[in-house]
């Protein structure tokens, strides 16, 4: 079944499940990689490193921020433009 059967045919909460189980794993991964980063960075080079990891950090979000924001946009309006036109095409 392809993605589109899929979204039509399936109810809800299943979809909700399957689509944000990669999500939850993607989060807890980075969450997980900030936690080992900070440890391994304070053990070696001590609280000067996990100042420099701190101030870090929030300008990391924002670069990551702005590039999902370029990147869900672009999606969207790639989307609303083909389906437009394709729609378009059998009116």
């Amino acid at each position: 079944m392809d993605r589109a059967e899929q979204l039509w045919n399936e109810k809800i909460p299943n979809l909700l499940l399957e689509f944000s189980i990669p999500a939850i794993v993607g989060t807890l991964v980075n969450a997980t990689y900030n936690i080992v980063d900070k440890t391994f960075i304070g053990n070696s080079v001590g609280s000067l490193g996990i100042a420099g990891v701190t101030i870090g950090f929030p300008v990391m979000l924002i670069l990551m921020a702005f590039g999902l924001l370029v990147g869900i946009g672009t999606t969207s309006l790639i989307c609303s433009t083909h389906f437009r036109f394709r729609f378009s095409y059998f009116n």
